[in-house]
């Protein structure tokens, strides 16, 4: 988010968008008009400063030309007073660039000598990144933001540095990942080696995992209630439309774009830090846990009917993330067994019922795969 100032003191005269609105770097957002009382009364007082430079000018040609010699005194103070003048003017036309007046319009005043109105466009800042690519269209990259919180209204005085509106840049974004503060080897060697992948999965939204991104950045400070530090990594956004933001005029109404990742969703960043060797990697689903132990479900037989019998297997979990479980290699399981593939928690689950319903456990429980 970033919020964009006036850059002039004036009155808001136009509004180019409203809050939703995509916009192009270099689009028109707001007409300022410069015409505050104290712009007004800036030029006022540079006019008067340069009408009394001109009338030293002359009172001193003209006693050069008459008086050559004779009022040395008199052109002694002519100049001294000159000198003060064009200190002034200087020192006002700094005022006047201060309130915002352009330069080009600050000569026009001093050439044409009388106060100018003048109406500036704030326009969206440049970014400093590639852009973002279209869902529809992979090998397009576009460059926009979303005009995100308007602050002010037409007819409204507006002073420098006063936060006209707010612009939210989703063109790229930051995952934020918290590790324990024991941790911090980890994090802080894959921060140091750029061949270490981070890996970022969202919660149940069906979006693909975030593969091969790197570690910016990992705070110096821990979380005092937490324990915790955080790490951050940056990606780029997709967007799922692949209409392009076009001036705004009735042929092309305002352009409202629907992206693929949006700030404050939830997800878990996994980063890559050991090899593991010997061992059986299975679908997180395929693992679960009564109480003091974790199992698998092995497939013992295939009924004549179509239906599966399952037995419950020990194992020894190594490692769990959302996708995945890593299984000691340690005889508990061996390889070329089959087992229920997700689901395993459910199958427990109506294990555990029909235990506890007093009726014996059914070793046809579960489902088929």
């Amino acid at each position: 988010m970033s919020k964009v100032p006036a850059p002039y003191a004036g009155i808001i005269t136009k509004i180019y968008h409203e809050p939703g609105e995509a916009v192009h770097p270099g689009a028109a957002l707001f007409d300022v008009t410069l015409s505050l009382p104290e712009m007004m009364d800036a030029q006022t007082a540079l006019l008067k400063l340069l009408e009394t430079k001109e009338f030293l000018e002359r009172e001193i040609a003209d006693i050069d030309e008459n008086l050559s010699g004779l009022a040395p005194q008199r052109r002694r103070e002519l100049d001294v007073r000159l000198k003060e003048t064009l200190i002034d003017i200087r020192d006002q036309k700094n005022a006047i660039r201060v309130l915002g007046l352009p330069e080009e319009v600050l000569q026009r005043v001093e050439s044409e000598r009388k106060p100018l109105t003048h109406a500036m466009t704030v326009c969206v800042p440049a970014v400093s990144h590639e852009g973002i690519v279209s869902d529809q269209n992979p090998g397009e990259v576009k460059v926009f933001v979303v005009f995100e919180t308007l602050y002010v209204k037409v007819g409204q005085s507006v002073s420098v540095g006063e936060t006209l509106c707010d612009l939210c840049d989703l063109c790229e974004l930051t995952v934020r990942g918290d590790a324990f503060a024991i941790n911090e080897g980890i994090l802080l060697k894959a921060l140091k080696d750029p061949e270490t992948p981070v890996r970022v999965t969202f919660e149940g939204n069906g979006k693909a995992p975030l593969e091969n991104l790197r570690l910016r950045m990992v705070e110096s400070r821990i979380d005092e209630q937490d324990r915790t530090l955080s790490c951050f990594a940056d990606f780029r956004n997709v967007v799922l439309d692949g209409a392009e933001p076009k001036p705004h005029t009735e042929d092309h109404p305002p352009l409202y774009v629907h992206w693929l990742y949006k700030p404050g969703q939830r997800c878990q960043m996994e980063i890559a830090y050991e090899t593991v060797e010997n061992v059986f990697v299975v679908p997180a689903g395929a693992v679960a846990r009564n109480v003091h132990e974790t199992f698998v479900f092995e497939l013992t037989e295939e009924t004549s009917c179509g239906g599966k019998i399952w037995k419950q297997t020990p194992v020894h979990l190594l490692f769990r993330t959302r996708e995945h479980a890593v299984l000691a290699n340690d005889g508990t399981v061996k390889a070329g067994i089959r087992i229920a593939a997700n689901g395993a928690s459910f199958i427990q689950d109506a294990l555990n019922a029909q235990n506890g319903s007093g009726a014996a456990i059914d070793p046809h429980a579960g489902h088929n795969h």
